[in-house]
């Protein structure tokens, strides 16, 4: 494992030094783990938790809390390395280069060490730090989308956009989860109660029904789809 010890010093003050990092998954190490395995497992890069984790992988210990993905640093998709394979053909056979393979998997070595069960991103580009995620939370038993946005004062549509991992329909607690991200384009929300209507809400935010519809993009062009503990936003952000 020494070509993933190269360096991480450099990668990790890069990435802290740019967008403070906020865990977006997390792990429990169970008995038997290995950092590669556990790579495999989640669908993530050995580089990746390598880099997440520098003080934990690769001698974990059952109990740590390991972080599998943050607002800084998470590259899809990933492929496996198959016995025989190097660097330039796992690049060649994911349409990329191998500049962009050792970007996306910024803890290899410059000549590109690899071996079978190694996990490997091979994204075209690199993750957009303008969609991080600046804050998390973890979900509470009970929790809907709508309930975790009225508690964070953020839009209903923003919890699934910012939280691409997860579904509004099957929410597990204790699951990290986003709740703050450069992606969501709002300032004041409303909480819709029973009885209420677009124009009701419109009007008392000061705005109109149309402005209160582009300002949600879940919400029908005649809003009618509205209800009661859906969370609208009603002012964009300056």
């Amino acid at each position: 494992m020494k070509s993933f010890s190269a360096g991480l010093a450099v990668i990790l003050t890069t990435l802290t030094s740019t967008v403070s990092a906020v865990c977006t998954l997390g792990y429990i190490v169970q008995a038997g783990d290995t950092c590669n395995a556990i790579a495999l497992a989640h669908g993530i890069s050995t580089s990746q938790i390598f880099v997440l984790n520098p003080h934990a992988c690769p001698n974990i210990f059952v109990g740590q809390r390991l972080c599998l993905t943050d607002s800084t640093y998470s590259c899809q998709p990933v492929v496996p390395v198959n016995t025989g394979q190097v660097c330039s053909t796992i690049a060649t056979n994911n349409g990329i280069t191998l500049n962009q393979l050792l970007l996306d998997n910024p803890t290899l070595n410059s000549t590109c060490t690899v071996f079978p069960g190694l996990n490997i991103c091979v994204s075209h580009t690199a993750p957009d730090p303008t969609k991080a995620c600046t804050d998390t939370s973890s979900v509470l038993p009970g929790d809907s989308c709508d309930i975790i946005a009225a508690r964070f004062a953020i839009p209903s549509f923003a919890v699934p956009l910012i939280n691409a991992n997860i579904s509004c329909s099957a929410l597990v607690a204790n699951d990290f989860i986003c709740v703050a991200s450069p992606q969501i384009n709002c300032s004041k929300v409303d909480t819709v109660k029973s009885g209420d209507s677009c124009t009701g809400i419109a009007t008392s935010s000061n705005i109109t029904v149309n402005q209160l519809v582009s300002f949600n993009p879940n919400v029908n062009v005649n809003c009618t789809n509205i209800f009661p503990g859906e969370v609208l936003c009603v002012a964009p952000s300056a």
